[in-house]
């Protein structure tokens, strides 16, 4: 694990109000208005409170950070920044409430152990830590919030193979990332401008246009 955001498997196979903002969205996109109320760069229903909604700013800070560790680390992605930053803003959100569904909670001295722990493995020293943090734009608290959604991540996808046998956990996997992906697509729209394939209203994704080999099954969890 480390400070800088990937896919974890489970990504990589992969409130009322925001609800409603959702519903009025989808209209107003099919008239060939604005798929979001000014300010936001997405929203994202069945979420409760505000948690569901990502606004512009925290999308403009995050395009720079990404921009900046694809050059810090060498990373040659060749998707656009902004497609990046609005992937990793979606999936943070999408974590924490597939998180409260489970069950899920982290005590926050297991976060600051881990913290702690990537501090000291991939850092010579404070300072160099320090240094980093400023050459990508993360504050401290954006960092050890980047360790807890990765911690989320685990936790996930430990509670959806929890019992399944080594030999078919790489099918369950699939089959419940698949089903992620389908649930919180429908759920979300972003602003026509950046929209990507995990919105409602942005190109299909080519990994979700044919039908689940497991013909509808149940999904595992």
């Amino acid at each position: 694990m480390s400070l800088a955001p990937r896919r974890s498997r489970l990504a990589a196979i992969l409130s009322i109000w925001a609800t409603v903002l959702v519903f009025a969205a989808v209209c107003a996109n099919a008239s060939g208005k604005e798929a979001v109320p000014p300010g936001y760069a997405a929203v994202v229903s069945g979420i409760s409170g505000d948690a569901g909604l990502i606004s512009m700013r925290s999308f403009g800070k995050r395009v720079p950070q990404v921009r900046a560790e694809r050059r810090v680390t060498g990373m040659t992605e060749k998707s656009p920044a902004g497609q990046e930053a609005l992937r990793q803003l979606l999936e943070e959100v999408e974590l924490d409430a597939e998180a409260t569904r489970l069950g899920i909670h982290l005590e926050p001295r297991r976060v600051a152990k881990e913290f702690q722990k990537i501090k000291l493995h991939d850092f010579s020293s404070p300072s160099s830590f320090r240094r980093y943090l400023r050459s990508v734009h993360l504050s401290e608290a954006e960092a050890r919030h980047r360790v807890e959604v990765q911690l989320l991540s685990k936790r996930i996808e430990e509670r959806v193979l929890k019992g399944v046998a080594q030999s078919r956990r790489g099918v369950v996997l699939a089959h419940w990332a698949d089903w992620y992906a389908r649930k919180w697509r429908s759920r979300t729209v972003c602003r026509s401008s950046i929209a990507t394939e995990r919105c409602s209203n942005g190109p299909p994704p080519l990994e979700l246009g044919g039908s689940s080999s497991f013909g509808g099954g149940p999904v595992p969890r």
